[in-house]
């Protein structure tokens, strides 16, 4: 029978982003309101994932799931509470607070008589936070890597989407040690002004900080390797977040269906990450450029999304008093220093790029999807990320 049902990988990863926004309301809001918004919640997405849940798995699917297996098994989410990543001190503390404290959870060591509302975006926690609830902290054993593999999978399914099994894998394994073109403002930054010093070992460490670093001498730039690999070992919520959130818009961009509930998937995005979520609305622009903003206007997006997006950004604001961020942080005292370093950074990272993708194809200049890069890069380096890791 001919339906027009989304691809169920597409549906899968829609639920898998949903699925903690409809924890979080039904565990942390009072039930005379969490329950009806969960219900809203789920009759808002009932049309993207309305179709066929027969599952057929092919030796490519299988091939690529046990190379998520072995990327998740790599970094500390695999192993849990392993490794010496100082990201995972916090992370581990979440997961723990989630598995012993009531719902909603407060910081269970603070000092004073009343303790504060865990305040985080909660949605990579909240699913193995609630198997340690229900089954004790040590679930969290198997809880935290089957939750990230499942995620992991699923991006790598829909990354090579439409791709032949042997260079399915292939692309998996290259999107996992992928990077910018960092290392080039890096060399720019050494011929024009000095800065750092070239040398192979800084070539090949894992990370990536194109700062001046202050336990250096001589305030040089320490030059690593920013893969995703590293992305997504320090910080899952974010890599999964950006990772499946942007699939699902280019690939599912005109698709109508998707289109009318396309914001209630970004209200569930930002519960897992605000700073991928400003990316992706980034991105979502082309929608409006392509199909156009018709499609756009349903009670989905216009009456549902503001309603989530509004509670998760009411709960992640509520008693802040301080946000530490800025469009140009001060990373020179001189003006023009600052300048000349963010005119390298478009150019090597960039514009650089684009310009060997425009010889090779004039007309991307008019891809709203090209577009919407180019703004997604500005809004990153405009200072939206303070770290490499975001």
């Amino acid at each position: 029978m001919k339906t027009d049902a989304l691809p169920l990988t597409h549906r899968l990863t829609i639920l898998y982003l949903a699925t903690p926004l409809a924890i979080w309301l039904l565990g942390w809001l009072e039930w005379w309101f969490g329950a009806p918004a969960t219900l809203v919640l789920a009759w808002a997405l009932r049309d993207v994932l309305r179709g066929p849940w027969r599952v057929s798995i092919s030796g490519r699917d299988l091939a690529l799931a046990l190379v998520a297996l072995a990327w998740v098994l790599a970094v500390p989410a695999g192993g849990v509470f392993g490794g010496e990543f100082g990201d995972w001190i916090r992370n581990r503390a979440i997961f723990m607070d989630l598995s012993r404290g009531g719902w909603p959870t407060h910081v269970t060591d603070h000092l004073g008589d009343d303790p504060p509302l865990l305040r985080y975006y909660l949605g990579y926690f909240l699913v193995p936070g609630l198997a340690g609830k229900w089954f004790g902290p040590s679930a969290l054993n198997w809880a935290v890597p089957l939750w990230t593999w499942l995620g992991v999978a699923l991006l790598l399914r829909l990354f090579t989407r439409g791709l032949r099994a042997g260079v399915a894998v292939a692309a998996a394994v290259l999107l996992i040690f992928f990077s910018g073109m960092d290392t080039v403002v890096y060399w720019l930054r050494y011929a024009l002004f000095g800065i750092g010093e070239p040398s192979f070992d800084r070539l090949v460490n894992m990370g990536w900080d194109w700062r001046p670093n202050r336990h250096m001498p001589n305030n040089q730039l320490r030059l690593d390797w920013q893969s995703h690999a590293l992305t997504l070992a320090h910080s899952p919520h974010h890599f999964l977040a950006a990772g499946l959130g942007a699939l699902l818009l280019v690939q599912l961009r005109a698709k109508t269906r998707f289109l009318a509930a396309s914001g209630v998937v970004l209200a569930a995005c930002l519960f897992w990450s605000p700073l991928a979520t400003v990316g992706l609305l980034a991105l979502a622009m082309a929608f409006v450029v392509g199909p156009g903003v018709r499609p756009l206007l349903k009670w989905q997006n216009l009456v549902v999304a503001p309603l989530m997006g509004g509670l998760v950004a009411l709960y992640l604001t509520a008693g802040g008093t301080d946000f530490d961020w800025a469009w140009l942080p001060p990373f020179y005292e001189s003006g023009y220093r600052l300048a000349a370093d963010l005119a390298l950074a478009y150019v090597g990272e960039f514009l650089l790029l684009a310009f060997l993708l425009w010889r090779l194809r004039p007309q991307i200049v008019r891809d709203p999807l090209f577009v919407a890069v180019w703004r997604c890069f500005c809004l990153r380096r405009g200072g939206f990320s303070d770290s490499p890791k975001g």
